[in-house]
């Protein structure tokens, strides 16, 4: 059976704790975030229907259970893929719902107190499958929401991002691509509101899959775009993070570390052909239970070089937010 499945480790590597937390039914961690000594937890708990029900889980930084939440929308899928606390320990999750009209995933955001009360749920969606991916949030308290759209004019899966207040109303919706599949999967604020968003895309270059970055303006103006590839085969970018000193650290794999970064030209539109709306899922405690797994410390085998011979880890630092 599947379990939520947590670590901590120290700085220099050395593994200070594991927990699981699960019951008789399937459940998986997909995202984790800190809030001084609180650990937060979101991912997918599987409700009494066998559809995956949203899951919050809260611990202490010493691995102590704290509390649980969940929502579940009957025959609905509801999925938790990142999540963001605010300055005042407010937590958002973005992820996909099942849209009960059409049947495809509408993209879902959800906010809790620090508390871990439930304040609201919407969701978002065109004609196909919409889903988010990254979620982050600025000093005044709105948040951005970021992931892939279909049927957004623009061709095939698009980058979707959208600003939202704290109360749950759209502020503005953006839809970036070009004339093939275009997603996002991380996101990364700078202190001035600048959004920088990693992904990928088919629609440039070589015809390959390439990484992709793009950099917004708080107002939701595409300031410029980059794609990162060795040209021969696929790369995968999925993560990012902005140091203090404004430099970006992107994460992802790839069968070799000697790409190069490339421009991608392509359209901007307005995502105004439907609005946020209020979710279906109920809130409610599942079933489950925190426990302390027996697992063993061990050292892959592995080395740092260029690449070659299959996907690598691959991390690439030194680009310069702001700029």
């Amino acid at each position: 059976m599947e379990l939520v499945f947590t670590l901590k480790y120290a700085p220099d590597g050395t593994l200070l704790w594991q927990k699981t937390w699960g019951g008789d039914r399937y459940s998986g961690g997909r995202a984790i975030a800190l809030a001084g000594t609180v650990v937060y937890v979101t991912g997918f708990v599987q409700n009494s229907y066998g559809k995956e029900a949203l899951l919050l889980l809260k611990y202490d930084t010493d691995g102590n259970y704290l509390d649980l939440k969940s929502l579940s929308a009957t025959y609905q899928q509801m999925d938790g893929f990142a999540i963001s606390l605010d300055d005042t320990g407010n937590i958002f999750i973005t992820g996909r719902t099942t849209d009960t009209a059409t049947g495809y995933d509408d993209l879902l955001i959800v906010k809790y107190s620090s508390s871990m009360v439930f304040q609201w749920q919407r969701q978002w969606g065109n004609d196909n499958d919409d889903v988010g991916y990254a979620v982050c949030h600025d000093a005044g308290g709105d948040i951005y929401v970021a992931g892939r759209a279909w049927g957004g004019g623009l061709g095939g899966y698009d980058v979707v991002l959208m600003k939202v207040s704290s109360s749950g109303s759209a502020v503005w919706k953006k839809i970036w691509g070009g004339d093939t599949h275009d997603e996002t999967f991380g996101m990364a604020i700078d202190g001035v509101g600048n959004l920088y968003l990693i992904g990928g895309t088919y629609g440039f270059g070589t015809g390959m899959y390439e990484g992709l970055l793009l950099k917004f303006n708080s107002c939701g103006l595409c300031l410029w775009a980059r794609t990162w590839g060795i040209g021969t085969a696929d790369d995968r970018l999925r993560a990012i993070t902005l140091g203090s000193d404004n430099i970006l650290t992107i994460a992802g794999w790839d069968p070799q570390a000697n790409g190069i970064w490339g421009d991608a030209s392509a359209g901007v539109t307005q995502a105004t052909s439907v609005d946020l709306v209020d979710a279906a899922g109920t809130d409610y405690v599942p079933t489950g239970a925190d426990s302390t797994p027996v697992g063993t410390l061990g050292t892959p085998s592995g080395i740092q070089d260029t690449g070659g011979g299959g996907d690598d880890i691959l991390v690439i630092q030194g680009i310069r937010g702001r700029g």
